[in-house]
């Protein structure tokens, strides 16, 4: 008979204690898997932070916080019950970012126009100038000093993302310092949404690469300098299986798997007891206000142009 060895208790004691008691109160309060729980508190407290923040190895290596995380339990695991919990500040933030951008959008829009105004008056007086053969080298200077003042297009900045393709990865990546994170209590939006059909940019950005292009087929180049991806997700077997099926060995070959945090927790089905009806949340509050001033950060640095990371 074989010998069973059993699960080791999830190392929550190892956490910050901020982390630990939130931890401590969502399992109280939901009766999931510790391991479930502490591993949705790590892919939040990543999104939050690897726009912010890198990590100096004791090798010197500079390296991301950005974390790939993968839970693996059957349906019932209070899944969805713990990532909308925990992950209420990431969707507050891409709610205002998304408010802001289409109030800015409107605002570009009247911009825009009263620029292009501007301009083709410039352009009309350079033409003048050139045919009258006086006052060229104004008419220029004037033009110059104008385009340098053409209004910035806004873009839409989330932090969120599901389903995408190569080209919208690097879209969202473009410039210097962004983030994204694929996060999703439904395993298959990701799994089938195009994140895993790019693991190479993916495992690029997740080492932390210096910069990622995409060359388009009409000459201009996407760049993304000091870009800063993380994953998480849970799946069913079921639905972790079809996709070892399929493209297990190229995850495998590609290193790709290699880069994961996995979970597997014992289910806590059959054994849940509710010792109170009416549930406090101080715990979580707390580590809700402590992602929401890292994203507040975040935000004014992206609105700001800063892109150096402590």
């Amino acid at each position: 008979m074989n010998n069973i060895i059993p699960a080791q208790p999830y190392p929550i004691d190892a956490f910050h204690l901020l982390v630990r008691d939130a931890a401590f109160e969502i399992a109280n309060n939901t009766q999931a898997p510790m391991a479930l729980i502490g591993m949705e508190l790590l892919s939040n407290m990543s999104a939050s932070a690897q726009g912010l923040y890198d990590v100096k190895l004791p090798t010197g290596k500079v390296s991301p916080v950005s974390l790939n995380c993968m839970i693996v339990a059957e349906s019932g695991e209070r899944m969805s019950g713990v990532h909308s919990v925990v992950a209420k500040p990431l969707y507050e933030f891409d709610k205002e970012r998304t408010t802001k951008y289409q109030h800015d959008a409107q605002a570009y829009e009247h911009q825009i126009r009263a620029w292009n105004v501007v301009n083709q008056g410039l352009s009309r007086k350079l033409s003048k100038a050139a045919e009258l053969g006086e006052g060229l080298d104004e008419a220029q200077t004037e033009l110059l000093a104008w385009a340098k003042q053409m209004p910035v297009k806004p873009r839409a900045r989330r932090i969120m993302r599901q389903n995408i393709t190569e080209r919208a990865i690097m879209d969202a990546l473009e410039g210097d310092g962004e983030a994204v994170s694929f996060i999703s209590d439904e395993g298959d939006l990701i799994i089938k949404g195009g994140a895993l059909n790019n693991m190479g940019t993916m495992n690029k950005a997740w080492d932390g690469a210096d910069m990622l292009t995409l060359d388009r087929s009409n000459g201009v180049s996407v760049v993304a300098r000091q870009p800063r991806v993380s994953v998480s997700f849970k799946a069913q077997p079921s639905v972790l299986n079809d996709l070892i099926n399929r493209r297990g060995d190229l995850m495998r070959g590609s290193g790709h798997w290699a880069r994961y945090l996995v979970g597997s927790p014992p289910s806590t089905q059959g054994m849940r007891i509710s010792f109170q009806l009416d549930r406090t949340w101080t715990k979580v509050a707390a580590f809700h206000e402590r992602m929401r001033e890292l994203l507040s950060e975040f935000g004014v640095r992206v609105d700001e142009g800063v892109v150096d990371r402590t």
